[in-house]
């Protein structure tokens, strides 16, 4: 077992992709073992149960995989392996995967699941370059709850937390293939809108004020265009942070009337 072993460390260590890393492991394993099947069964707090098979193939073609959702976490192969070989093997792809976690809590933040303001920067930083090189176009919108910090005094902090992660699921779900959304702040949230219009991202943006008034709570937004107004981060930045702010003047003007 030890060359097999060496392989897969030595796979490990040229990999960047913990997931690549289990497919191509097992397409090892297997090899080593001549298997006619393989499965791979994790479970973490933060991606739950996720299931893994020789040659990415579905798990619900036959009855090797009866019972998969409720089988203790392990390797399970056909036909069987030792146990001291399983628990090698469990070991280094668990170890990939952890890999794979640690990058994914890198890049998100920790409440809402969504990706942080680092990774969205990084985002926004490859699009303006592309944006100013091709002409691709996008819009970037900054959205701002409004009283947040009323409803955090009054009704306290996992209040607050239920609805952000309430705001950040109706913005997930409000993205299409391209788009991006992240936290930026304590209630501050910034989307990317691929191949936008002003008309279209204004569409989107009513289209989230409206869904996220059904939780009780109100948005201010302001967005801006690339390349239509702007390249350039800090500008794209500053002009939907000023259409932002007056955003909310108009909220806190309806509130008085």
């Amino acid at each position: 077992m030890y060359p097999l072993v060496k392989n897969l460390i030595s796979l490990l260590n040229s990999l960047n992709s913990g997931i690549r890393f289990v497919y191509e492991g097992l397409d090892l394993v297997a090899q080593e073992y001549n298997l006619i099947d393989a499965i791979l069964v994790t479970e973490t707090s933060d991606f739950g149960r996720q299931i893994f098979r020789l040659g990415r193939k579905p798990v619900e073609e036959n009855a090797f995989e009866a019972g998969l959702l409720k089988v203790p976490v392990g390797l399970y192969c056909e036909p069987e392996i030792s146990d001291l070989d399983q628990g090698v093997l469990l070991n280094l792809f668990e170890m990939a995967l952890s890999f794979e976690q640690s990058k994914h809590d890198a890049r998100h933040d920790s409440l809402t699941n969504l990706l942080n303001r680092r990774s969205f920067d990084e985002i926004l930083s490859n699009l303006s370059v592309q944006s100013g090189r091709y002409g691709w176009q996008f819009a970037l919108v900054l959205l701002d709850l409004n009283d947040f910090k009323i409803i955090n005094d009054t009704k306290g902090h996992l209040e607050g937390d239920r609805i952000l992660k309430e705001v950040a699921r109706i913005l997930s779900g409000s993205l299409r293939s391209g788009d991006r959304v992240a936290r930026v702040g304590g209630d501050e949230f910034a989307l990317v809108l691929a191949n936008a219009s002003m008309e279209g991202a204004n569409q989107v943006v009513q289209r989230i004020k409206n869904s996220i008034v059904d939780i009780n709570v109100t948005v201010s937004a302001g967005l801006a265009l690339a390349p239509l107004e702007a390249t350039e981060i800090s500008v794209l930045w500053r002009l939907a942070d000023s259409r932002l702010y007056k955003d909310k003047q108009a909220h806190e003007v309806d509130l008085k009337r």
